[in-house]
């Protein structure tokens, strides 16, 4: 009834996993470019801040990259900070901004090379 939603202490959802006042969500998505990218987006309304893991698989010469990014908006501007990063290969495997466009907040990634480039992302947001 809520589009493949669950809610626990709310009856209207608004992320895959909502417990009361959080959110958990993951997606993934794939790109063979270094266009930038939106690998994550939620409703600027619903959702003040968020803290991502990003695990970017470059398919192509099998290295990783994982990284933690912690993002706050004030409806009009997203901000990021990125911490914790590790990868296997020689360089990182993006880069990560954010913005809000049309009233979401998108997570945004620059792929380094046009080799194939596999996004997970899980996002823990809380909401506004």
């Amino acid at each position: 009834p809520f589009g493949g939603k669950v809610g626990i202490g709310t009856t209207a959802p608004k992320a895959k996993l909502q417990v009361e006042e959080y959110g958990i969500d993951t997606t993934t998505t794939s790109s063979a470019a270094t266009t930038q990218i939106a690998i994550h987006t939620f409703p600027a309304a619903d959702f003040r801040s968020a803290k991502y893991t990003i695990q970017v698989t470059n398919t192509t010469d099998s290295t990783y990259h994982i990284t933690e990014i912690l993002m706050i908006h004030n409806g009009t501007t997203a901000s990021i900070t990125e911490y914790g990063t590790i990868f296997t290969g020689t360089a990182a495997e993006a880069t990560f901004d954010a913005d809000i466009l049309t009233g979401n907040v998108r997570l945004l990634a620059t792929p380094a090379a046009v080799d194939g480039m596999q996004f997970k992302v899980v996002c823990h947001s809380i909401t506004v």
